[in-house]
């Protein structure tokens, strides 16, 4: 919770008046999520159903990681944000696969 606040105030420091939420333009979000601060940087990415960009931020070291979704004109906003996210290994993730096979 603690996190999500001070992402949240970093991001609305410098929000324009017109924006709502914790948006602001994508080059301020991301500069804010790579500050010495967060360190946080893409480590994902992808297009939704509605056309926003979605990434994924993540700081390889603690865990802390944010979603952030970005429109047509630029403007990202922060969906979500908290610890412990963790990307599974390529072997991790054969293991999980083959857990889920049906059994004969």
């Amino acid at each position: 919770m603690k996190r999500i606040f001070l992402v949240a105030v970093l991001l609305c420091l410098s929000v324009p008046a017109f924006a709502q939420g914790l948006c602001n333009t994508h080059d301020k979000v991301d500069e804010a999520l790579g500050a010495a601060k967060y360190q946080e940087f893409v480590v994902a990415a992808g297009v939704s159903n509605t056309g926003h960009l979605v990434e994924v931020y993540l700081n390889e070291g603690d865990g802390g990681f944010s979603i952030v979704m970005t429109d047509s004109s630029k403007t990202s906003c922060l969906a979500i944000a908290g610890d412990g996210f963790k990307i599974k290994s390529e072997e991790q993730r054969k293991l999980e696969a083959l857990e889920r096979l049906p059994k004969y």
